[in-house]
């Protein structure tokens, strides 16, 4: 069946750009992963909607930290703890390198 053209609107939005450098890159491809999979297990709806215009806005907030962080070559701090270990099931790469 069809995405509404407002849903695949945003997902187009949020497609990473290849061209941003690969430290840029990771974050946007993060929240792409989380919009592609919302997509698998959510219909379309308001909420849906409404959900990917918020994801495309910190997407946006999240790339231009990454940006400042690179900038003042600031340390990524991570997770610590319990955290750490929930991350590291899910598959995630958190405090590590790009």
């Amino acid at each position: 069946m069809p995405r509404n053209p407002a849903t695949t609107h945003l997902l187009e939005t949020l497609i990473p750009n290849p061209n941003l450098p690969p430290y840029m890159l990771q974050v946007s491809e993060a929240v792409w992963k989380l919009a592609a999979d919302m997509c698998v297990v959510l219909n379309d709806g308001p909420e849906l909607t409404a959900g990917l215009r918020k994801l495309r806005e910190a997407k946006d907030c999240f790339v231009i930290q990454r940006k400042i962080d690179a900038d003042n070559d600031a340390p990524r701090p991570g997770l610590d703890g319990a955290a750490q270990k929930v991350a590291a099931a899910d598959g995630c790469n958190v405090g590590g390198t790009p």
